[in-house]
């Protein structure tokens, strides 16, 4: 198979590695422009009601080794558990669990740098996404929603590619030779090969079609979609072509966002509308690039056939959040080709389309609301602890429905006691309502699994699909580069844990009461630590001797075995 290389050099991502997993932090595609890449995930990033039968799929630039993709993709649950299930290869990898996904609950899916094509060359980078499910089963059968050429249609070039684009996401391996196929009146099926990416089946004909010639395209029911719902019926459509080929080559007609535009929103997905239908495989994230200063942008594509204008658009998704006031260059290649095989044109004398826009300060993430558990500094289900005499909170300090108290007196509370009272069981509702919020945060996110010690994270959402710890190489700084309204929302499956005396820097105007932990399990912050940010833990939270927190320890969400462990510590609520 022909490797094709990117127009743009790709910088090196820079991964650290930790027992515990792995984090980006570089916007980076690995230094190797040959590598494959993730061009598009089933379920999306970030997707929800997602169908319980729905199997895992990764669409990449290139063909991929069996070998290595039998045990590169990963699926887990929000607590770390790994499920098992069988694997199908090739330019789209499928996943199918051996059971089927558990209702409303948030799923975590990895492909590790195990990954590698046909030639040895390995994925440069780890690629990490979740989803949630809802509580249905797929049981709708899939249809053909377009054809090109249209049925009926009369002059067809002869290098045309026969495509059809299906209601719903397919089953890769459905889709062959043997219920594609294309036929003169009477004959046999004609030589051609058959693929499939982002829900449009193609048939590229071994020798082009013939002139003046009648054909009939025909997709059979073994075709099926994801879930395995076979199409109702076989789809039989007719055209005729004409005489000469066609050579109109494509253009971009008109960008999102346009050229040199500024103040563009950091969640910003980039798109390209085409003057004509384009052929999906010839646009991968090796040939639609989206850089900066720093490297390249990782993230996947996306594809819309818009049939009132009878045009494409293709459009780059971002994996994380961009950087803030960051000028960033779009990039697409004259690899990118339409239905008749004519390559791009491009506005750059290399071929390449190439436009440019500057990113804005501003996140469309909403802040997490705690409603009545607001005013706690420290609330917990079961108990609340406290085993030595300095200990002083800021802010109100309620138990539901436990009430075990300890060393409360001599620990001081600047605030009101709650304790089994309406107003603490009414904060603890309030926090299982906070807790789930951010946990279903959906859209761009950023992983932060393993050791997050000494890196720098912009506002936005952060998810680890099982640990997250600072123990080393510094603070973890949280820079809302000059906006006091900047949210950061971390989703941690099951524990934050920090060292002694590593914690949270804040800069560019981060606030306290920005700034949500929502932990699967509990959180320990470590001897002497300056820790930062509302904690939502599903079971305890514990403070080590020395602590400081500025935010809130808030423990039980959904547990009402919850309980807060001090010990000399200071706790401050954030003014709202």
């Amino acid at each position: 198979m022909k490797r094709k290389e990117p127009r743009l050099s790709i910088i090196a991502a820079i991964l650290i590695a930790f027992t515990t997993g792995w984090v980006v932090v570089s916007n980076s595609q690995g230094d190797n422009p040959l590598a494959p890449t993730v061009t598009a995930t089933s379920p999306a990033p970030g997707a929800t009601g997602v169908t319980l039968n729905q199997p895992i799929t990764v669409t990449f630039s290139q063909q991929m080794s069996p070998a290595s993709m039998s045990s590169a993709l990963i699926l887990n649950k929000a607590d770390g558990t790994q499920l098992s299930g069988g694997v199908t290869y090739g330019r789209t990898v499928v996943l199918r669990p051996v059971v089927g996904l558990r209702p409303n609950t948030v799923y975590t899916a990895e492909v590790t740098t195990e990954a590698s094509d046909l030639a040895g060359v390995p994925v440069g980078h780890a690629f990490e996404w979740g989803f949630t499910t809802g509580a249905s089963i797929d049981t709708t059968a899939p249809t053909v929603t377009f054809t090109n050429p249209a049925n009926a249609a009369t002059g067809v070039p002869t290098n045309q590619l026969i495509v059809a684009m299906f209601s719903e996401q397919m089953s890769p391996g459905s889709l062959t030779n043997a219920t594609f196929t294309v036929t003169k009146p009477g004959g046999a099926a004609i030589a051609g090969t058959v693929s499939y990416a982002s829900g449009s089946v193609t048939f590229n004909p071994s020798y082009g079609l013939s002139i003046n010639t009648h054909y009939i395209a025909t997709i059979t029911t073994g075709a099926r979609d994801l879930a395995r719902n076979p199409l109702a019926s076989s789809y039989i459509w007719s055209f005729d072509t004409g005489s000469d080929p066609a050579v109109i080559r494509p253009t971009v007609t008109s960008t999102n966002p346009d050229s040199n535009a500024t103040l563009v929103p950091i969640d910003q997905n980039v798109s390209a509308t085409f003057s004509q239908p384009m052929n999906y495989s010839t646009i991968t994230t090796g040939d639609f690039l989206l850089t900066w200063s720093g490297g390249s942008v990782l993230g996947t594509i996306s594809y819309l056939y818009d049939a009132v204008n009878n045009v494409t658009i293709a459009t780059f998704v971002p994996k994380t959040n961009l950087l803030a006031n960051t000028q960033y260059t779009a990039t697409i290649t004259p690899e990118a080709q339409d239905l008749t095989r004519n390559a791009l044109v491009g506005n750059q004398v290399s071929g390449n389309y190439v436009w440019q826009f500057t990113t804005g300060a501003t996140t469309s993430l909403a802040t997490v609301p705690l409603g009545a558990a607001a005013n706690f500094a420290v609330l917990a289900a079961a108990g609340v602890t406290n085993t030595s005499t300095p200990t002083t909170i800021t802010g109100d300090l309620g138990l539901w429905p436990g009430t075990s108290m300890t060393n409360f007196p001599p620990g001081m509370v600047n605030g009101t006691i709650d304790v089994d009272d309406p107003t603490a069981q009414a904060a603890e509702a309030a926090l299982t309502i906070a807790y789930d919020n951010a946990a279903h945060r959906v859209g761009a996110f950023t992983p932060a699994i393993g050791n997050v010690g000494g890196l720098v994270f912009t506002p936005g959402l952060y998810r680890s699909s099982s640990s997250t710890a600072i123990s080393g190489g510094g603070n973890l700084t949280l820079d809302a580069q000059g906006n006091p309204n900047a949210v950061f929302i971390f989703q941690i499956a099951s524990t934050l844990t920090t060292s002694s005396g590593f914690g949270i820097t804040l800069t560019g105007g981060a606030q306290p009461s920005q700034i949500f932990w929502q932990v699967g399990s509990s959180a320990t912050i470590g001897a002497g630590t300056h820790f930062a940010g509302n904690i939502l833990a599903y079971t305890s939270v514990t403070l080590v001797s020395g602590a400081v927190l500025n935010g809130r320890a808030l423990a039980g969400a959904h547990d009402l075995t919850g309980a807060v462990t001090m010990d000399d510590n200071t706790v401050v609520r954030p003014a709202p």
